[in-house]
């Protein structure tokens, strides 16, 4: 299922760690059980999510590598850090690991 955070400003983080920056869509894998959590389905009767079926991809890796992206990048913006779409995916997590790190010091 492709989720969209339709929220102006505010990621928004779904069970199980997928955050959606706002504005963002990303694919979420079990979708049939979050729906049903009280949170998620607040979110989608108030428009705040909206789910889409799957457009199928013949280049589904190259989807996994910008969601991925799409979600490190609305994590670090948690930290106050604002990365760039064009930043790899190996210095985005080295990115969020380090804001992690300093956040428990």
């Amino acid at each position: 299922m492709q989720v969209t955070n339709k929220h102006r400003v505010t990621p928004i983080g779904l069970p199980g760690g997928v955050v959606i920056a706002p504005g963002s869509t990303v694919p979420v894998k079990d979708w049939d059980k979050l729906k049903g959590n009280k949170v998620v389905a607040y979110y989608l009767s108030n428009g705040i999510l909206e789910a889409k079926a799957d457009a199928q991809s013949s280049d589904n890796g190259n989807d996994a590598e910008v969601a991925e992206k799409e979600q490190l990048i609305a994590e670090l913006k948690t930290y106050g850090i604002e990365a760039d779409k064009r930043s790899k995916i190996e210095t985005l997590r080295e990115k969020l690991a380090k804001a992690k790190a300093d956040a428990q010091s």
